[in-house]
């Protein structure tokens, strides 16, 4: 835990509309629009920035001029994908362009369908109260790091088909920050080995999971190579996790200084679903990816060339004025709200469904099981906003009071396995690589 102050949950007194102690916890004003819609930029290669809303879509509906494609080994050519920095792994059918990108987004199309979403969503529920039932008899808890950060990670290893006890290894690897975040350190190894065994055991004994799905023939009778397979897992793992995990943190850091909109969303379901998009919209889990230039190609005065790398301004682009008014402020009853925190064109995010759906069962399972948390943070305000950095938030995480609760009474359990990054990996044929948290041992 990181030090809550010592107060309970009801020591607010009165009904406040806002927890005005911790005004600006909730705001990021860090990818505030920038006047040019097309800026220079340099973050690992990248060297323009398309910030502008229209200026965007017209660059996500042209895959031919801005190529999504990663040629492998990094650094053999100029295309080196969509992520920052390159990793040493295709994300696979992120970094594909068309034609093959078409036979990965049909073959995957069954597992993130909403259909398959609506059968995912118990398990999701399940994992959520589980987390919830770790803590809720104690009165605090740290949000982000007890549910928030859990709940896709074994939301995803339940997808692909993968032992849930590794969750919390992915996921601590998933949120790792710095240059070397995407290296083969211990934790991917796991993921690696891992992924290996299933595709071995599936293959003899299919299931009704994702690497199930890949071992069968897709279109034109094309099966995946087993390098094909890491790949898509690597894509789903580092997409599925990250990116839901940032959404919910901010949307229950706002419930959590918005009390009167927190218990509108208690209350009314539609409501939540428009408050989500808005939180999408503001908070860009993925504020930008990159893409290769295939030629030169001209915005007003500013000349991209062939080669260059063009960093999609999702985060920039939900913040521009000309098509969202008071674009700086969280308006959760925003509509129209066309924003891009999904992506557009083919390569929109394939997992939007299912991370709409867990960040729906997080939030409605903490409404209902904690109504009255607050933020217990150490905070100090400030008169300007003060950027925060994904970095910031994740060592602040999100820590709550409330007024205790009863368990749920669900039978379900996870053993958690814990890397200890000192040691290389041993016993990998099912043995725990580094000891294991249990839910005893979570307790604060």
């Amino acid at each position: 835990m990181n030090g809550p102050a010592e107060r309970g949950a009801g020591d607010q007194g009165g009904d406040q509309s806002v927890d005005e102690r911790y005004l600006g916890f909730e705001t990021d004003p860090k990818y505030e629009q920038i006047a040019t819609p097309v800026a220079r930029f340099k973050y690992y290669g990248a060297t323009w920035l398309i910030t502008g809303y229209d200026e965007l879509l017209r660059a996500l509906r042209d895959d031919d001029t801005y190529s999504s494609e990663h040629d492998l080994p990094t650094g053999s050519t100029e295309r080196v994908g969509v992520m920052t920095p390159a990793t040493a792994i295709r994300a696979v059918p992120t970094e594909v362009d068309p034609p093959d990108y078409y036979f990965y987004r049909r073959l995957l199309g069954s597992t993130f369908a909403p259909s398959a979403v609506r059968a995912l969503t118990p398990d999701i529920r399940r994992f959520t109260t589980w987390c919830l039932d770790r803590y809720i008899g104690t009165g605090q808890m740290d949000l982000f790091h007890d549910m928030i950060a859990l709940v896709p990670g074994l939301t995803t290893m339940r997808l692909l088909g993968l032992p849930l006890e590794d969750s919390l290894i992915v996921a601590e690897a998933v949120h790792a920050r710095g240059d070397d975040r995407f290296d083969l350190n211990p934790a991917w190894e796991v993921l690696l080995e891992r992924i290996g065994q299933a595709v071995e055991k599936r293959r003899a004994e299919p299931a009704s999971d994702l690497i199930s799905t890949l071992l069968r023939p897709g279109a034109g009778d094309r099966v995946c190579t087993d390098e094909e397979i890491v790949e898509i897992c690597f894509a789903v793992v580092v997409g599925g996790m990250s990116t839901t995990a940032k959404l919910v943190l901010g949307a229950l850091s706002y419930f959590g200084v918005h009390l009167d909109e927190r218990e509108r969303a208690r209350q009314d379901p539609e409501f939540l679903a428009g408050a989500i998009e808005e939180f999408l919209r503001y908070y860009s889990p993925v504020p930008f990816m990159c893409r290769t230039a295939s030629t030169d190609v001209h915005f007003g005065v500013r000349r991209i060339r062939k080669g260059d790398r063009v960093a999609m301004g999702f985060a920039a682009a939900n913040r521009d004025p000309a098509v969202f008014p008071r674009a700086h402020e969280i308006l959760l009853d925003r509509t129209p709200n066309r924003h891009l925190a999904m992506g557009h064109g083919i390569h929109s995010c394939i997992g939007s469904a299912l991370g709409r759906a867990e960040t729906t069962v997080m939030i409605e399972e903490v409404l209902r099981r904690m109504p009255d948390y607050r933020i217990a943070n150490e905070y100090q305000p400030t008169a300007e906003p003060v950027r925060v950095t994904w970095t910031d938030r994740l060592q602040r995480g999100l820590v709550v009071t409330f007024t205790p609760g009863e368990h749920s009474g669900q039978d379900f359990h996870v053993e958690l396995n814990r890397l200890d990054r000192l040691d290389r990996l041993d016993g990998l044929d099912g043995q725990s690589p580094g000891g294991r948290e249990t839910a005893r041992d979570a307790q604060p």
